[in-house]
């Protein structure tokens, strides 16, 4: 997958310089994974049928 970045340039624009690119460390490539961030839990789930979201269930006392 390209760099979003330097869109597989492996050079950025800094300051009227050329430098390698600090997102793919130069390489021009990313993996598809990089980058990603660990979505928070949600306390609303998917339902299976529609995929509208189902609100909690209130606790029994």
């Amino acid at each position: 997958m390209l760099c979003p970045r330097c869109h597989g340039t492996h050079l950025i624009l800094e300051n009227r310089q050329l430098i390698p690119c600090p997102e793919c460390q130069g390489m021009g490539e990313i993996h598809c994974c990089d980058g990603l961030q660990e979505q928070p839990e949600s306390c609303q789930t998917l339902s299976a049928s529609g995929g509208r979201p189902t609100p909690p269930r209130p606790e029994a006392d």
